[in-house]
Formats: C-alpha cells, sequence, structure tokens
C-alpha cells in the first residue's frame, strides 16, 4: 500500500476550481442536467484522489461518510418543502392573506409580521418554512395594504 499524501492548498484549490469549471461548461455549453455533470466531475476527480496514494475503496469511503454527513440537511430542506407544498394546496396561504387583510391595519403591518412570523417559525421549528408560508402571505398583504418594500 502506497503511503498517503495530504493535498497542498494549491492542489486543492485546482480540484475546486476543476470541478466547478466541468459542471459550469456541461451545464452551459451542453445543457446537461446539474446531477449527470456532478456524476461526471466525480469521475474526474477519483484519479487525482488517486494520486495522492489513496485506493479506490478508500475514496468511496470518503464519499459513503460525506453523504451520510450531508443527509439531514437534505431532509429538512424536503421537509420544509412538503410543509410549503401543504400549506400552499390545501389553501392555508390564500386563507392566511384574506383574513390578514381584514384584520391587520397598515400602520401596524410590520410589528404585526413580526410576531406572526415570530409564532410560526416557533410553531414549525424552521425559518425556512416561515418564510414560505407566512412570508409567502405577508408579501401579498403587504403588496395590497401598499407597504413600501424599501
Amino acid at each position: 500500500m502506497r503511503k498517503t499524501v495530504k493535498p497542498s492548498l494549491g492542489y486543492s484549490i485546482m480540484l475546486v476550481l476543476l470541478a466547478v469549471l466541468m459542471i459550469s461548461v456541461g451545464m452551459i455549453a451542453f445543457k446537461a442536467s446539474i446531477q449527470i455533470m456532478m456524476f461526471i466531475t466525480m469521475l474526474s476527480i477519483i484519479p487525482f484522489v488517486m494520486r495522492l496514494g489513496y485506493n479506490y475503496k478508500q475514496v468511496e469511503e470518503f464519499m459513503f461518510s460525506m453523504m451520510g454527513k450531508v443527509m439531514n440537511p437534505i431532509l429538512i430542506i424536503m421537509a420544509v418543502g412538503a410543509l410549503i407544498g401543504a400549506w400552499i394546496l390545501a389553501g392555508t396561504v390564500p386563507t392566511m392573506i384574506f383574513y390578514g387583510l381584514k384584520l391587520v391595519s397598515p400602520e401596524f403591518f410590520l410589528l404585526t409580521s413580526l410576531l406572526f412570523c415570530s409564532i410560526v417559525s416557533l410553531g414549525t421549528g424552521t425559518s425556512f418554512g416561515t418564510m414560505g408560508t407566512a412570508g409567502l402571505a405577508l408579501i401579498g398583504m403587504g403588496h395590497v395594504l401598499g407597504v413600501p418594500r424599501e
């Protein structure tokens, strides 16, 4: 078994730039999907990593360990997307706009928005879900009430 070498900063930067370039060119010039370009880029980077002394089995283990680390954020993003979709399909967002226009006066709109978003965020446990649901409704309300955007 060969001795493994830690990559230099220049080598690491070169690999990141190569990956970004390959994905960008593939998506722009060839209209390829990002998934295909990431797969091709991964296959292209493997020889550079093996040049540092790692065998394919070690590279494969690195990839699987990294995939395991990103699964929790991916699942959170999927759950938030499902929450946003469910609220929109169920009519919750239009209902919030309808009743919000009846209950909130323009002079207290920003304060009410702050309090409402805080409560929704605490209830759902996600600030992204709040932006996609209550925030969407409040943007519609603000537009109708004439609240300036700047």
